[in-house]
């Protein structure tokens, strides 16, 4: 088992996992030992990634049962939560309480974790990923980045008749398209998401 338990502050992204994806997926992001959270739905597959998880989140029916069985992830913080509760919720005010500066969240419905988690941007850093793109909040209204020429950006509004200004892109069918090999910018009055291909920086 990877020994990823010593004590963490918070600087790396913590990893929050409500639908499993591949390891390869997820192993890049597991290299800088961040706090893994697993919601129980995910559980069975995240533990035959032999890793340290940190937290579960239940169903309160479930938790006693959940406890014995994961006994060799000690120490470990199960959270438990009623039919009526939102574990993504339920786990972002974990993280927030527990001085996480941000969040990779693994979902398979990125539009619903996006429109839940958008929420608590403004307390934690956001990043929502489905296996294909990488959706982070942009919570200033100002996003800036260096991209070789044609590297493809998705935009989502945060607001209704939200405007963005952006400069090095142009639109090509449903995404945008940088013009050049340079920076790229984005402006708007609040928050909204830019996505782009899931490929993990070193």
């Amino acid at each position: 088992m990877s020994s990823h338990h010593f004590v963490k502050e918070g600087q790396e992204p913590a990893l929050l996992i409500l639908d499993a994806p591949a390891f390869d997926v997820a192993g890049p992001l597991l290299e800088w030992a961040p706090l893994v959270v697993v919601v129980q739905p995910a559980l069975d597959d995240v533990l035959l990634w032999n890793i340290k998880i940190d937290a579960v989140l239940a169903k309160e029916i479930n938790v006693k049962d959940l406890s014995t069985k994961l006994a060799g992830q000690a120490p470990l913080t199960m959270l438990a939560y009623t039919p009526d509760e939102s574990p993504l919720i339920n786990a972002l005010y974990f993280l927030i309480r527990n001085k996480q500066n941000a969040v990779n969240i693994f979902s398979e419905n990125a539009s619903e974790a996006i429109a839940i988690s958008e929420k608590f941007a403004d307390q934690i850093q956001v990043n929502v990923i489905d296996g294909t793109l990488k959706w982070s909040a942009i919570v200033s209204g100002h996003f800036e980045k260096w991209m070789a020429a044609r590297t493809i950006v998705f935009l989502k509004e945060g607001a209704r008749q939200q405007s963005i200004d952006f400069k090095g892109l142009k639109k090509v069918d449903d995404h945008y398209e940088s013009v050049v090999d340079g920076m790229v910018s984005l402006e708007s009055e609040c928050l909204f998401w830019v996505g782009s291909s899931h490929v993990v920086e070193s």
